[in-house]
């Protein structure tokens, strides 16, 4: 068992959704497609320590009604002896009163009598304790793994020089790590650093993932180690699941030259995706975006395709998160309002010529600054409302109401720092954004314990 947590920000556990299902709701009637009164459950899923019901009625207007074990302390607009109920939205009228006393009730009916708010909340809601270690996954069952943290560039706009807990510095412990899920468990394990080029041992890791079945396998690099002949041989049996995401932040040398610290390496960079889209890996570029090379973007997306057209399947526009160095140089962090036009000169030509241009979620512009290009935003999870990070946050009286809800991750805390939140305004419609999140928020937590239990799995 692990002796230290990989990931050391814990985050609330998740329902496992499956079981309640079919030992509370179904017997509750409580199941996509049912009727609950003048709604039809439209879908059920699980949104952290709570599941989320969504209902829609013919009129058009739509419900949000979370459920979670009865707890006093926690806001509830209906209550059993076992349950809270609440929701999510504008003002109620009679029809969604009903409905949400209705859940109560039929919830209280299908519980076993047996099972009291203690049994219900570590049968289904359990969190993983506090003094345990874990292994936490991503929303979409995505496992990111720092295999050094170490780097033979110096860019400006680094954030992982600011301290990094998931770091994994040996094959043991990788082993350990991979062992700890169940085979098949993992949608994407993504290798970073640092440079996770420089470990000897990256190849291996790249193996052992491939063998674990994780559907996707990701490196993250700047590239120059792979610029020789060969260097990516060892990486062609895993191709069929292996994509190199190689990052580069402009076209011309001098202005790549001013982003890192290492001059001279440009030139190595280009030939390193060059070889990767002649040898049929999947490639993604991404550029992070300063104030130097903000208004460089149109031209270096164009250069892209130029160069490598749909030998690359992802061109990514990372906003530059503001820790790290980038922090340090914080004054090159442009506002969401200067970089936005330049975000969508990029998004136009990627829909014109095909090219999937798309600006990363967690390193983004606020979606409400770009309303109009949601379907260009990575939606990795579909955050639910949700805050993932401590250091983000959804301003008051900035962000209730907004539409946007479900996929903004929130805004850092020190870019409001910064600029304050007067960028910052919900958007208001009538339904959701058309945008479709590439996985719904599937947590599972391992939770290795010391004192010989099995591992504890929730989904």
């Amino acid at each position: 068992m692990l002796s230290i947590p990989v990931i050391a920000r814990n985050k609330d556990a998740v329902v496992p959704l499956e079981a309640l299902r079919a030992e509370i709701l179904a017997p509750a009637g409580l199941a996509e497609g049912g009727s609950l009164g003048a709604f039809c459950v439209r879908s059920i899923a699980h949104e952290l320590e709570q599941v989320r019901l969504e209902l829609h009625r013919e009129a058009g207007t739509a419900l949000v009604a979370f459920v979670a074990p009865l707890d006093a302390g926690r806001g509830a607009f209906v209550r059993s002896a076992r349950w809270n109920v609440g929701y999510r939205g504008d003002a109620l009228d009679s029809a969604s009163t009903d409905a949400l006393r209705l859940i109560a009730g039929r919830l209280e009916a299908a519980t076993p009598r047996e099972q009291d708010v203690a049994t219900l909340t570590a049968r289904f809601f359990r969190r993983p304790e506090r003094n345990r270690d874990y292994l936490e996954l991503t929303p979409g069952r995505k496992l990111y793994l720092r295999v050094t943290e170490v780097c033979d560039e110096d860019c400006l706009f680094c954030n992982a020089t600011e301290g990094n807990a998931n770091v994994i510095a040996s094959k043991t412990d990788m082993r350990r790590v991979l062992g700890e899920v169940p085979y098949g468990g993992l949608d994407q394990v993504i290798f970073s650093g640092g440079e996770p080029t420089l470990v000897t041992a990256l190849p291996e890791y790249v193996q052992m993932a491939h063998a674990h079945g994780a559907k996707e396998i990701i490196v993250q690099t700047n590239g120059w180690a792979l610029r020789e002949p060969g260097a990516l041989d060892a990486y062609e049996p895993f191709k069929d699941r292996l994509g190199l995401g190689f990052s580069l932040h402009a076209s011309t040398v001098a202005l790549s030259d001013e982003m890192v610290a290492r001059p001279g390496r440009h030139d190595g960079k280009l030939a390193a995706i060059d070889r990767a889209v002649e040898m049929g890996f999947k490639v993604k570029v991404t550029a992070v975006v300063l104030k130097p090379n903000l208004s460089h973007m149109p031209e270096f997306v164009r250069f892209c395709w130029d160069r490598w057209g749909g030998g690359i399947c992802r061109l990514q526009l990372s906003f530059s998160i503001p820790r790290g160095n980038a922090w340090q140089q914080r004054a090159l962090i442009p506002t969401f309002t200067e970089a936005a036009p330049w975000f969508v000169r990029c998004f136009e030509f990627g829909r014109t010529v095909g090219l999937r241009v798309e600006s990363c979620q967690s390193c983004t512009i606020a979606p409400c600054v770009i309303p109009d290009y949601i379907d260009h935003l990575d939606n990795y999870a579909d955050c639910r409302g949700t805050v993932l990070e401590p250091e983000r946050k959804k301003p008051p009286g900035r962000c209730e109401g907004c539409v946007h809800d479900v996929i903004c991750p929130g805004v850092w805390d020190r870019y409001l720092e910064l600029y304050g939140d007067q960028e910052l305004a919900a958007v208001r419609a009538t339904s959701r954004p058309a945008a479709t999140p590439d996985d719904t928020r599937a947590f599972y937590y391992v939770a290795c314990t010391t004192d010989g239990e099995a591992p504890f799995v929730t989904r």
